[in-house]
């Protein structure tokens, strides 16, 4: 190593001493720079290539022993080649059987009981009025006629056409019958089969 080293030294020193001679004192800057760079560079390589051989060695001579030692092995004995590492071993983690476990299943909770509902609204009602009949009530819909009485409390409202432009509605009361109902008007003969789909009690003032 060291007569590598003396060697570099001696001809770099020549290779200055001839920059010195050949050119000016600028371009002797510049090519100082550019052999220390180049020496630094070069000195790098080396230093890395002795080190690696070194390495490389001392790991070749490990394994080189182990196989020595396996080949002399004692007759029946259990052979073990040496493999190389290459890279050093790492724990393997135990993974769980399941990475993804199901949420436990719980019962539903029994749903309270809605009690009674109503026949036309499919709503809780009051258990008295659960089996009593609907009241079917037609009402004059002209805009004279209005505000009409009692229609807010209706269930179910069927606005019907009459003749021309007219229409009247059929109020179908079960939850709340309200103490006034108006203006109660004429039926028509297509308003009963409404009434009767509810099984109601038709209320009206004529037909035709």
């Amino acid at each position: 190593m060291s007569r590598f080293t003396d060697s570099i030294k001696n001809l770099c020193t020549r290779f200055f001493a001839w920059c010195g001679e050949t050119v000016s004192k600028t371009r002797a800057r510049t090519l100082y720079i550019i052999a220390g760079a180049s020496l630094a560079f070069f000195a790098g390589i080396v230093v890395t290539v002795i080190l690696v051989s070194g390495r490389g060695g001392a790991a070749d001579n490990d394994f080189a022993q182990k196989l020595s030692d396996a080949e002399n092995r004692t007759p029946g004995a259990e052979l073990k080649i040496p493999v190389p590492a290459i890279y050093p071993p790492y724990p393997i983690e135990d993974e769980p059987d399941d990475p993804y476990p199901e949420p436990p299943i719980e019962d539903p909770e029994p749903e309270p009981d809605p009690g009674p509902l109503g026949l036309l609204t499919g709503l809780p009602i009051y258990e008295g009025y659960a089996d009593r009949r609907p009241i079917a009530v037609v009402v004059n819909n002209i805009f004279a006629a209005h505000p009409q009485s009692g229609i807010s409390s209706a269930d179910v409202i069927y606005e019907v056409l009459t003749e021309g432009n007219i229409t009247r509605l059929i109020a179908l009361f079960q939850t709340e019958i309200p103490d006034k109902i108006g203006p109660v008007r004429s039926t028509r003969n297509y308003f009963a089969g409404l009434a009767m789909n509810h099984d109601a009690i038709f209320v009206h003032h004529g037909g035709t």
